[in-house]
């Protein structure tokens, strides 16, 4: 923040810092959204990936036990 030595200058800085401040918040949130998307598409990639290792593996005890 740049201090103004007038009213009217530091009126217009508080506002412009004022609009900076949303305009952050707005970038924040935007990240946190993108963030909580990919954390569910990570988490539902991983669930398919132990859904497909738990029926391989129920392939393969059939097989060793000799049963279809």
């Amino acid at each position: 923040m740049v201090e103004s030595n007038t009213p009217k200058k530091k009126k217009l800085q508080e506002q412009i810092d004022a609009q900076m401040a949303r305009e952050l918040e707005e970038q924040q949130e935007r990240e946190d959204m993108r963030m909580n998307e990919q954390i569910a598409t990570n988490a539902e990639v991983a669930r398919i990936q132990r859904d497909n290792l738990r029926e391989g593996a129920s392939k393969e005890t059939k097989i060793i036990r000799g049963s279809s």
